[in-house]
This record gives C-alpha cells, sequence and structure tokens, in this order.
C-alpha cells in the first residue's frame, strides 16, 4: 500500500482520465438554438452550435468536478492505499461524482501479474462526493508491485445512466444546464474573444455553479 507518511485526509488518485466520453450532451440543439434566437429551421450554425454545447459541458465539468452525463473513468495509483489515521478505512476517492458504480478495479500484484479484484473484496460509497472505494469488511487491500500506475479502477459517473435522451438530459440540474446555455450564448456571440466582454465570467452566472462544485481543502 501507499506510504501513509504521504497521505492527505482527500487522497486522490495519481491520475483520472475519461475513457468513454458521453454520447448525449446536456442540451439539445434546439433548446439552445431557442436560447440563442436562431431560426430552428436554418441548419447553417448547427454544427458550431452542436461543438460550443459539447465545449461549454467539458467547461461545466472541469469547473465543478462533476460528470454531468454518463461516461467511464480510470482512475490510477501507484498502490492501494494503506489504513491511517487521517484514512481508516484505506478509502481511494473517486473523483467526478455522481459515481455510479466500479466497472473494475486491477492491480499488478507482487510477481507483476495483472489481477483483476473480485467485486466482492471492496465497497464503494457513492454517497459521499467524491465517492470512496474502500475494502470489503474484514478485508484489506492487496500488496501491489512497487511500479507506477499498479492500481487501476475502472467507474462509471454521471446524473443518469437511462439510454432515453431526453430523461438523462433532465436529470442533470437545471442550475448547471442554465449556466451551459448562458455559456454557448456569448461563445456564439463573442467567439473571437473581446477584451471587454470575457466569455462566461459574469459573477451571477458562475454563482450557478457554486451549489454543485467540489471544493477542495
Amino acid at each position: 500500500c501507499a506510504d501513509p507518511i504521504y497521505e492527505t485526509v482527500h487522497q486522490e488518485p495519481m491520475n483520472t482520465r475519461t475513457t468513454t466520453a458521453p454520447t448525449v450532451e446536456p442540451l439539445t440543439l434546439a433548446e439552445t438554438k431557442v436560447h440563442l434566437r436562431e431560426d430552428l429551421t436554418d441548419a447553417g450554425n448547427d454544427a458550431l452550435i452542436t461543438s460550443l454545447i459539447a465545449v461549454a459541458r467539458q467547461a461545466c465539468e472541469h469547473r465543478v468536478q462533476r460528470a454531468l452525463m454518463l461516461q467511464t473513468l480510470e482512475a490510477t495509483l501507484d498502490a492501494f492505499p494503506c489504513a491511517s489515521a487521517r484514512n481508516p478505512d484505506a478509502a481511494i476517492e473517486l473523483i467526478m461524482p455522481p459515481v455510479i458504480d466500479v466497472t473494475s478495479v486491477t492491480y499488478t500484484d507482487a510477481n507483476g501479474t495483472s489481477t483483476v479484484l473480485a467485486s466482492t473484496d471492496y465497497t464503494l460509497d457513492a454517497r459521499s462526493e467524491p465517492a470512496r472505494l474502500v475494502p470489503a469488511y474484514g478485508l484489506s487491500w492487496p500488496a501491489t508491485q512497487a511500479s507506477i500506475a499498479a492500481v487501476r479502477v475502472v467507474y462509471r459517473a454521471g446524473y443518469s445512466t437511462s439510454a432515453t435522451a431526453a430523461t438523462a438530459q433532465a436529470a442533470v440540474p437545471a442550475a448547471l444546464r442554465q449556466w451551459m446555455l448562458l455559456a454557448v450564448g456569448e461563445m456564439y456571440v463573442y467567439g473571437s474573444g473581446c477584451s471587454d466582454k470575457p466569455a462566461v465570467r459574469h459573477d451571477f452566472v458562475d454563482a450557478l455553479l457554486d451549489r454543485y462544485r467540489i471544493w477542495s481543502l
């Protein structure tokens, strides 16, 4: 396990990346065009608006450190954490809530063999934000080889697992969707980047995100 000397109160994975991006965005093209007061029958700027929706979602996720739509992420650590006074459960924090489930936990054992940990050997606390992954009751994390990225946790996150786009979109908090609409609007109008009107930096607009931010200590 990781040296407890280097543990912090909120231990984050060494690295977390998205391996499967969302296939649906929180905003539809039609509602965004209505917000922009664009002619719904004119498809001339549809490609641009669609790309801005994706950019706005990515910016929102970055600012609040949340996954808005269903996506798969992979967290990597050099070793499993040790139980300590600061981390008594030897928990692994999974960022970008809400976390839905853990797909797999794979580690490189002391002999250098890649091994998939049985799902019965760990417990996910998805109610916490960030979520916490801990050994199952009475168990501890296995020993790993002293190598980079010896532990790999694949998990899903997002506000909904629904395959119905409208349902998944409706699950995203209204304040975050409204921020995205305003972000798309400013990027669309001031796409060239005016120095006196920077995109989406108004205090009131950014305050829409505050309730949903994951604050770091």
